[in-house]
């Protein structure tokens, strides 16, 4: 099983790195996708913003998590503006339009990485099949 996953990701021009038993996908823009084959019937998959990327910076982590971690910020941001800035209608549309701006940001980068892993993930299970 391991041996076509390999022999499918070199056909395909996948760039990718192993350890014992997990295979490490390289993606666009930092994005790893790790491929953990338990056996014969089950395979684990999981992934990994790392280096530098347009979520979380340099911070690494899966994500599902940079998802939470970008919601809360985006959450505490509005918050601080709007009691920062709750007497100047001037002001207050400013940091809307940056958080509103920081959102979309977020949400088409999110989609990006997910699109793209969730092909992958489709991709490897009819290899295997």
């Amino acid at each position: 099983m391991k041996e076509q996953l390999i022999t499918c990701l070199n056909k395909f021009g996948y760039e990718y790195s192993m350890n014992d038993k997990v295979i490490c996908v390289k993606q666009d823009y930092a994005h790893n996708l790790y491929i953990d084959v338990v056996d014969e019937n089950r395979i684990i998959f999981s992934d990994k913003l790392e280096g530098y990327n347009f979520l979380t910076g340099k911070v690494k982590m899966s994500l599902k998590k940079a998802m939470l971690y970008n919601s809360l910020s985006v959450f505490i941001f509005l918050v601080y503006f709007f009691i920062k800035n709750s007497n100047s209608l001037f002001f207050s549309s400013i940091y809307i339009l940056i958080v509103v701006s920081f959102s979309f940001w977020i949400i088409m980068w999110t989609l990006y990485y997910h699109i793209k892993m969730e092909n992958l993930k489709l991709m490897v299970n009819s290899w295997l099949k």
